[in-house]
């Protein structure tokens, strides 16, 4: 895809990133404090116990959302990846989203993360970008690709930042995605915006793979 044209209005541009941080950000949350919540009903309706555990959870993912929800408003940047140091906080988030998915899928996903990239620190906006790009990849093929393994690399090749995020779920057809949906399109703009290139594969049954490549000048 090409990247935004430079006479985009101001106005659209502010809206889609507010739009794109709102999606990758706090609504994930929000939906994985649903996804607690449904699985504590379950178990309450089924009359089993629900135990500390399960109520901790719930509420540490809402205080996510509550972090997310506050940093919005302040259009701040995640205050963990100041400086560019961005592998750990990424690592934490997906491990978070590995025990949020447990109660409502199973099995969850095994997540294989080789972060070549991670031994230096990037630069401010593409460590913000990246972060985003790999953790709502991450938690759409959770969500959705009822995958074995979801596969997360970044390697850093001459000036880019290349990551590759790829599962071996069910795959689906890219047309018949409804607009309404932002998951991916909200993900190859994020990409764009930041003077990058984006790409996807996936076929029925194949699995999906998502290639975004990032320039670090």
């Amino acid at each position: 895809m090409n990247s935004p044209s430079s006479e985009s209005d101001p106005d659209d541009l502010q809206a889609e990133r507010f739009a794109a941080d709102l999606h990758d950000g706090l609504i994930q949350w929000v939906v994985a404090a649903k996804m607690h919540a449904e699985a504590i009903r379950a178990h309450h309706k089924a009359g089993r116990e629900i135990n500390d555990d399960s109520l901790a959870a719930l509420i540490e993912t809402l205080q996510r959302a509550i972090a997310e929800g506050r940093q919005l408003i302040r259009r701040l940047h995640i205050p963990e990846i100041a400086g560019g140091y961005w592998h750990a906080v990424l690592k934490g988030d997906l491990e978070q989203m590995q025990h949020i998915a447990s109660p409502t899928i199973a099995p969850p996903a095994k997540l294989k993360i080789e972060l070549a990239a991670a031994s230096e620190p990037l630069p401010q906006a593409v460590a913000t970008t990246a972060y985003r790009l790999i953790r709502e990849a991450v938690w759409n093929a959770q969500r959705h690709a009822g995958a074995d393994t979801i596969r997360v690399t970044a390697d850093v090749v001459d000036s880019w930042l290349r990551l590759d995020i790829a599962d071996d779920g069910r795959g689906f057809e890219p047309t018949q995605v409804p607009q309404a949906r932002w998951g991916v399109r909200g993900m190859i703009r994020r990409a764009e915006r930041a003077g990058g290139t984006a790409s996807l594969e996936t076929a029925a049954g194949q699995g999906t793979r998502l290639r975004f490549e990032l320039p670090l000048a």
